[in-house]
């Protein structure tokens, strides 16, 4: 699902996620996944990323999410703030290695946090 947030006809945020079901080799429920959260420079500040954020976290729930993961650089303080005040924890860190990388760009550094939030009964239509 993707949700757009706008201003005076003009695109100022977007935020998208979707729903990974169990298979064979996974035990448990069905859990939510946050792909992106974005809002333009220029409205940041405004609420648009909370109201995008708890737009999906409650459409997610509403499809029967009990869990929703997302990945963070933490070095967007912002972002991880953001998740954060809505329930959001640190799972695990996810490492990366980049091979053949071109000399003449600097080596990467893109430490990435996974965080998930628990869905607790009554919170965000559940």
């Amino acid at each position: 699902m993707v949700l757009v947030s706008e201003v005076d006809g003009k695109i100022v945020g977007t935020a998208g996620g979707y729903i990974v079901r169990p298979t064979s080799n996974v035990d448990g429920e069905h859990f939510g996944f946050i792909e992106f959260l974005i809002v333009d420079p220029s409205y940041r500040r405004l609420g648009i990323g909370g109201a995008l954020l708890k737009e999906l976290i409650t459409r997610l729930a509403f499809k029967g999410v009990n869990e929703i993961c997302l990945e963070v650089d933490p070095r967007n303080e912002a972002a991880v703030n953001l998740y954060s005040k809505f329930g959001f924890t640190t799972s695990y860190a996810v490492m990366q290695l980049t091979l053949n990388p071109s000399k003449d760009e600097p080596k990467p550094y893109k430490p990435i946090l996974v965080a998930s939030h628990k869905l607790q009964p009554g919170r965000f239509g559940k």
